[in-house]
């Protein structure tokens, strides 16, 4: 009906069976059209009254996603016909061959916009299975017809290839290079194509090639996006020819210089969505394709650009911001209503608290540059650990793990490595804490009283210190009944098994290789009681502030017991539940009550509240210097 309206009297039409989405929608449901007009086989593309909505959301979405937003909007759908019939048009001045428009323009009672082009003989390289070659070409695919291959039995005699390895094999080099010539062709016009791909590349009998789909089509185009034209076309054949003759293809016909442009851009981000679905599970194709192209233009592996405005990790880099920041106003909403608490304090050892706490960081990062054998560089590895007292309050244990790892392969080490590491350094972190831990008790346990503890105000602290108490006694009972269930059911026993022991042998491999170098253990363990020890000096000197002093073993004790009642908390940081065990731990040692809040909330001031704040300007120095 819509087709009359344009006098064209087409037959046996049926919807395309790719449709594409922000073409049609409307009435129909569907956009693309196949059919038959004087025995030739045309396609009508329908814009509906929604098309121009749904392109516009789709180039709003790829604008605030990535760098190139994608074809030029059209705001009607008169101009959207409008744009792909000329863009069709235009290509064969250049020399591609291309479809030809029979007609375009609205129709019908709701002027819906159709486009109708008859499209270049042949098939498209995804329909390669099934494709139809002369019998001139028979010795292509062997003198006896192998499986795969049969008679089609029509004038001029051919054969039908209905095995698509057998078909690659048989398609000339002159039709692959006839493809990358029609693409140097638009390239040479200034003229992007934007959607090349296996569905919109057309090769016939005759070894000649065309290309179909001229929705993303630019005149004003940039340089990258010429280049992903080429990185498309490169893949397109790849998949069909195989990376050997695509290459071999390349040599002949693509200029060194544009070969090596579209190495930045072989990647599915990059490429149109139709080219992407294609690639599909074939990273390692492209990584391939990659590594043998840098080959065949005589250069180095070109680093990948990045397409997106917003990559993956930059996402999770804001997401973790904003939940960082979020956790962070709370503290320091926290400070602004205990700074009376601290008025009393002898300002000269407020500085030594902050050097004490800050030179930990270092510290750490001795252990960490002793976890592996190579050279790490050691002012990389600080940044690491100041990065990390933002990404531990913002993502956990889990988000310093990721943190470190991708460290280590950005400084040339492998992910298993990584991970390893990142569990040594966890493992003797707790070896260390629970050693000096159990030292320290042997020293100093008759200096704590938790049957009485000093009150200031009501009586309260009581209660307090009971919960406290009863939180730890419940804990540690819910961690024993966990463990006992998990040993106890044979199937999680196996499942703990099975996802506990890889990485335990992996640790404890990576630990035997250390075990014979006495100097990396010396600066794993070193590090980490030095970094304990410095935690526990900057408690003492908060202590010295208000005139109060503890044994090195005490403070030891009231880290650890705050350490513990923080790590069965959910709160992000262990905030506020840490310093309630830290305080728990300073009053049961004798401190008066007031001070020891005070105490803690300087201590805690220079090792939890304010570092993340920097810590999150020294992670993003990291990501700009991609050290991260």
């Amino acid at each position: 009906m819509l087709l009359a309206d344009l006098g064209l009297a087409a037959i046996d039409v049926a919807p395309a069976p790719d449709q594409e989405w922000g073409v049609g929608s409307g009435e129909w449901g569907v956009g693309r059209f196949t059919g038959y007009l004087d025995g030739v086989n045309v396609h009508v593309s329908v814009y509906a009254r929604d098309a121009s909505d749904a392109q516009l959301l789709a180039k709003t979405i790829r604008f605030l996603l990535y760098q190139d937003s994608g074809p030029t909007l059209t705001f009607t759908r008169r101009q959207q016909v409008e744009h792909e019939a000329y863009l069709t048009l235009t290509p064969e001045r250049a020399g591609a061959h291309m479809a030809q428009v029979l007609a375009a323009g609205p129709v019908g009672p709701a002027r819906d916009a159709l486009l109708v082009i008859c499209p270049p003989r042949g098939r498209r390289l995804s329909e390669l299975a099934t494709f139809v070659l002369p019998l001139a070409d028979e010795e292509a695919v062997g003198a006896v017809l192998p499986d795969g291959v049969r008679m089609t039995g029509e004038e001029p005699a051919s054969v039908l290839v209905t095995d698509a390895a057998v078909a690659a094999t048989a398609i000339a080099d002159a039709a692959l290079d006839g493809i990358f010539g029609q693409v140097l062709a638009l390239r040479s016009a200034g003229i992007t194509h934007g959607s090349l791909s296996t569905a919109t590349i057309i090769l016939d009998s005759d070894r000649n090639s065309g290309l179909v789909d001229m929705r993303a089509a630019s005149t004003v185009s940039q340089a990258d996006q010429v280049d992903r034209d080429m990185a498309a076309t490169l893949s397109a054949v790849a998949l069909v020819a195989g990376p050997d003759r695509a290459f071999a293809s390349v040599a002949r016909m693509v200029p060194n210089d544009a070969l090596v442009s579209a190495l930045l851009n072989l990647q599915r981000a990059a490429l149109d969505p139709r080219a992407a679905r294609t690639l599909r599970g074939k990273k390692a194709l492209l990584a391939a394709l990659r590594e043998q192209g840098a080959a065949t233009a005589g250069v180095a592996v070109p680093k990948l650009i990045e397409p997106r405005r917003i990559s993956w990790v930059n996402l999770a880099l804001v997401v973790g911001t904003l939940v960082g920041g979020w956790a962070l106003i709370g503290v320091l909403v926290n400070v602004t209503k205990s700074w009376s608490t601290i008025t009393g304090a002898k300002w000269g050892w407020v500085p030594a608290v902050f050097v004490l706490a800050q030179a930990a960081c270092p510290t750490l990062a001795v252990a960490t540059v002793g976890s592996v054998t190579d050279t790490m560089p050691f002012g990389r590895t600080v940044a690491l650990e100041v990065s990390n007292t933002f990404v531990s309050l913002a993502g956990g244990s889990i988000g310093a793990l990721a943190t470190r790892v991708q460290f280590f392969q950005q400084q040339g080490y492998d992910a298993t490595l990584g991970v390893s590491s990142g569990v040594l350094i966890s493992t003797a972190s707790w070896i260390t804490k629970g050693a000096m831990f159990v030292v320290a008790l042997s020293i100093a346990i008759s200096q704590f009283d938790f049957a009485s503890q000093p009150t200031s105000t009501g009586g309260g602290s009581g209660a307090s210190t009971a919960r406290l108490v009863w939180i730890i006694v419940i804990a540690i009972a819910l961690i024993g009944m966990l463990f006992g269930l998990i040993f106890a059911i044979p199937r999680w026993r196996r499942l703990a098994a099975a996802n506990l022991r890889p990485k335990t042998s992996e640790v404890w491999g990576h630990l035997k290789i250390l075990s014979t170098r006495p100097r990396n253990l010396v600066e794993i363990f070193g590090g980490e009681v030095g970094a304990q020890l410095l935690v526990a000096l900057s408690l003492g000197a908060a202590l010295q502030a208000f005139d109060q002093h503890l044994s090195l073993a005490s403070l030891i004790i009231v880290l650890t017991l705050g350490s513990m009642i923080g790590g069965i908390s959910p709160v992000p940081g262990g905030m506020d539940v840490v310093e309630a065990g830290m305080i728990l731990g300073l009053t049961a040692a004798g401190i008066p009550q007031d001070d020891a809040v005070a105490a803690v909330f300087v201590q805690r001031l220079f090792t939890a509240y304010f570092p993340p704040i920097w810590g999150w300007f020294c992670l993003i120095w990291m990501r700009k210097h991609e050290y991260l």
